[in-house]
């Protein structure tokens, strides 16, 4: 494709590009903005020992959200380790994917990671309802609704 440079000098620019080998191209895409994105510079072996030793420095919430969403099936994993030794002629998606396949129950290890960096979210959108709760749990008015149910349970299940 020509880019003009100064209006008058077209440059001509080869890029060599690779055919997606296991992949579809929509999930190639989809890994290729996330390697792009915050793990721009950072090598896959890097990324596999995050993974492995669950550095969360690194892998965030929203990045392991990504990772788990992005990430091919199994068997599409499984394929890619048959490229393991030839990666140079896989695209960079195929290439980062391939380096992770070999991580034992990744999915799970990276849902687990995800659940851990949301888990403090999670418990604080919780804390409303269980103040609620508690309020009325040591309200009178709900003490009286409970017997009023134990008081009449039986008598529904004898209409029953």
């Amino acid at each position: 494709m020509p880019v003009l440079l100064n209006s008058s000098i077209r440059v001509h620019t080869l890029k060599k590009v690779k055919d997606l080998k296991v992949l579809d191209s929509k999930a190639a895409q989809n890994l290729s903005i996330l390697l792009g994105g915050s793990l721009k510079h950072m090598a896959y072996d890097h990324i596999k020992m995050c993974i492995l030793t669950c550095d969360t420095k690194v892998l965030n919430g929203n990045v392991l959200d990504l990772l788990i969403q992005y990430l091919p099936p199994p068997d599409q994993l499984k394929k890619l380790l048959e490229y393991k030794d030839s990666l140079s002629s896989l695209t960079e998606a195929e290439q980062f994917a391939a380096t992770v396949a070999d991580i034992k129950r990744l999915a799970p290890r990276l849902r687990s990671l995800a659940f851990r960096e949301h888990y403090q979210e999670l418990i604080s959108s919780l804390k409303p309802h269980k103040d609620r709760l508690s309020s009325l749990t040591e309200a009178e008015q709900f003490a009286a609704t409970v017997a009023d149910i134990k008081r009449l349970a039986p008598r529904l299940r004898s209409l029953a």
